[in-house]
C-alpha cells in the first residue's frame, strides 16, 4: 500500500543479533530489555525496546505499530513487543491472519484503519484488532 512507504519500518526478525539473550534469561525475572532486566547491551529486547522509544519520540502521537499474528496465539516475542510498544502509548494495530488469508486484502484494509486513526482518533492508543481469515 503506497501509505505505508511514508514511514521507516522495521522488522525485528531480520535483526542480526536476534538470537542474542542476555543471561537474564533462566532467571526468576525474564529479560524484558530494561536497564534493571537485562545485563547485555546487544540483547534482542533491548533492541525492540529502543526501537519502540525512538519511534514514539520520532512519530510523536502518530506513531504505532503493526503486530501480525499468524498462530492461534501471540508467542512470548510477540507479547513482549506488543507490551513494550503500550508502554511506550503506541497505537497497536494487532492483525491475525490465517494461511488463506488474502494478503492485498490485509494490507489495503490495515493503510485504511491507520489513516482513518491517524485522521480521527489519534488520542486514542487502544489496541485495535484486525481479523482476515
Amino acid at each position: 500500500h503506497w501509505f505505508f512507504s511514508l514511514y521507516t519500518v522495521t522488522n525485528p526478525n531480520t535483526w542480526p543479533n536476534r538470537q542474542w539473550r542476555c543471561d537474564n534469561e533462566r532467571r526468576e525475572v525474564k529479560c524484558t530489555g530494561t536497564t534493571a532486566t537485562c545485563n547485555l547491551i546487544d540483547c534482542w529486547r533491548s533492541e525492540v525496546r529502543w526501537n519502540v522509544r525512538e519511534c514514539r519520540e520520532d512519530g510523536g502521537a502518530g506513531a504505532f505499530l503493526i503486530l501480525l499474528q499468524e498462530e492461534d496465539t501471540l508467542g512470548y516475542e510477540q507479547a513482549l513487543h506488543k507490551q513494550m510498544a503500550i508502554d511506550a502509548r503506541l497505537k497497536v494495530f494487532h492483525v491475525t491472519a490465517t494461511a488463506d488469508s488474502c494478503p492485498w486484502k490485509m494490507v489495503w484494509t490495515l493503510g485504511a484503519e491507520v489513516r482513518l486513526w491517524l485522521a480521527n482518533e489519534i488520542n486514542s492508543s487502544h489496541p485495535k484488532i484486525l481479523h482476515f481469515d
